[in-house]
């Protein structure tokens, strides 16, 4: 049996050698070793002859604790009981109201809430608030204010602005991202109106410091930052710190560390938890990195045209026509957390995800957001919209190559089911003819490709009495059994036909009928056709 030797030395001889080996690595911190040797610790020792613990420090070792998770004031997630806590504070005084019914004093991070005594008492008693109709007037609170030329996009935004509100059971948020070709085209009012609604959510700011952008970050409610093209040129060091968090801050769990400076020559490392909803604006989409883009919900707002109008914007009008639906988004959270979080986590989620086919980025930021659209039993043309704005916005390449080829299978198999036995006998040259016809355009060597990887084979035979040719022989059975083994694995498209695989749904209740939430493009849901601008 290997043998492991140890030596111990007093803590004199262990701090000074620590120090000599940091010292040589260039990784010394004396601030740091000077706090962990000013309490109890325990060097774990094996004992040669193996089986038990020995020493003086066995006793500070029982001592020690596990250290529990930080819980944020403003909201948390307890996976473990399977409770979500929003804090309701007024600067001084605070608690925790979790979605179980406790109530617990707070005793750190206490600030102020717009969540209110007042709807704290009352939500245990609220008969309920329907997620359909939550999401319904958020979506028409935003079109008085705000105009998409993409109908769709209203309710992207609206299930974003109601997933703020238990962001913390997801694994990860994305970032709401809006950008133009053109000045004064509403992305600015569109942050203006969100922050009224969303969860805690803080007014726009523009080019704030670094320090200040991570204690925006670290509150843990919903952020908002506008005119991202000028924080580049105004302070690169608050750009990089804005860019720095945006690289943890989708991730549950995410922090920056940051070395802060506690008096003259005095500095600390730090961490800051950032994982936080963040609405942004910028002109360019290029104002955020790369990273930071494939981290969120880009959206390009193009200008409206002048005969389409919207409600102006006033701040205290606009308050107090959110602040109804604001009580009401926190009494939903609280009310539906636990049974969110089943869809979250359910088969039928996974199995609607793989099947929409999104690379893996935005399979973890458009997930949260499917979750809800399905506690909210959205009618199939409404969840079919949605999942094709998925695809187009973070679609997995290998997935739309996957519905073109079934484009090609049933084109072919709809002319299969006119020949003999069902079975189409046609030359390479013939059957690009006919895919032709159909509007699909596919080289005849590729075509020829695509057959023999599906199990078909050429043959040379005669055809209506003419000489021998090789040509494809392609029966309707076949083509059926490919098309069913592509759409086990492709994404979701109008073209590719059953959705009848994807049927379960955690409607509020089962007497609800599935709703759309589309916004017309005349507006008919909630626009406003008073003279003004969005702009």
């Amino acid at each position: 049996m290997h043998e492991e030797q140890t030596t111990t030395m007093n803590s004199t001889d262990k701090h000074a050698d620590d120090s000599s080996q940091a010292a040589n690595s260039g990784s010394f911190d004396p601030h740091q070793h000077g706090e962990t040797h000013a309490r109890d610790v325990v060097d774990v020792v094996a004992h040669p002859e193996g089986g038990r613990l020995h020493g003086t420090g066995t006793a500070v070792l029982h001592s020690i604790q596990a250290v529990p998770p930080a819980i944020r004031f403003l909201q948390s997630w307890d996976a473990q009981t399977r409770r979500l806590a929003y804090g309701v504070g007024d600067g001084k005084n605070g608690v925790m109201a979790y979605s179980d019914g406790e109530v617990k004093v707070a005793t750190n991070g206490v600030s102020v809430t717009r969540l209110t005594r007042e709807v704290v008492e009352r939500w245990p008693n609220h008969s309920g608030v329907d997620t359909q109709d939550l999401l319904t007037r958020i979506s028409s609170t935003l079109a008085r204010y705000v105009h998409f030329d993409d109908k769709r996009v209203y309710l992207l935004v609206s299930l974003w602005i109601l997933g703020t509100y238990v962001y913390s059971m997801f694994s990860h948020y994305g970032y709401l991202h809006l950008h133009s070709t053109k000045k004064r085209s509403g992305k600015t009012r569109v942050l203006e109106v969100s922050h009224h609604l969303a969860f805690e959510g803080m007014p726009p700011v523009n080019s704030p410091t670094a320090p200040a952008v991570r204690e925006l970050a670290a509150r843990g409610g919903t952020n908002f930052f506008d005119t991202l093209e000028r924080w580049r040129a105004k302070s690169a060091e608050a750009f990089g710190a804005l860019m720095d968090l945006l690289d943890a801050g989708f991730r549950k769990g995410g922090i920056v560390s940051k070395m802060v400076q506690h008096g003259k020559g005095v500095w600390r490392n730090e961490t800051f938890a950032v994982y936080a909803p963040y609405g942004m604006a910028g002109i360019d989409k290029g104002s955020l990195s790369d990273t930071a883009l494939d981290r969120a919900f880009s959206i390009e707002i193009a200008r409206k045209d002048h005969k389409v109008h919207k409600a102006d914007y006033d701040f205290d009008l606009c308050e107090h026509e959110c602040k109804p639906i604001r009580e009401d988004c926190y009494v939903w959270g609280l009310q539906n957390a636990s049974r969110l979080a089943d869809v979250y986590k359910g088969t039928a989620l996974d199995r609607q995800m793989r099947r929409i086919a999104l690379n893996d980025r935005a399979a973890n930021i458009w997930k949260p957001l499917f979750a809800i659209a399905s506690l909210a039993a959205l009618d199939r043309e409404t969840i079919t919209a949605l999942e094709q704005l998925a695809q187009e916005m973070g679609g997995d390449p290998d997935a739309a190559e996957d519905a073109r080829q079934l484009e090609i299978v049933a084109a072919l198999r709809k002319y299969a089911v006119g020949y003999p036995d069902s079975t189409l006998v046609a030359s390479p040259s013939e059957l690009n003819e006919l895919l032709g016809i159909e509007g699909i355009e596919v080289k005849q060597g590729e075509l020829n490709g695509l057959l023999t990887e599906w199990g078909f084979e050429q043959r040379s035979a005669r055809v209506d009495g003419k000489s021998p040719r090789y040509v494809w022989s392609l029966s309707e059975s076949e083509l059926n059994r490919i098309a069913d083994e592509i759409r086990g694995y492709a994404a979701l498209t109008p073209g590719n036909g059953d959705y009848s695989d994807y049927t379960e749904s955690a409607s509020d209740s089962p007497d609800i009928a599935p709703v759309s939430l589309l916004v017309s493009e005349t507006g008919s849901v909630g626009e406003h056709h008073d003279a003004g601008s969005a702009e």
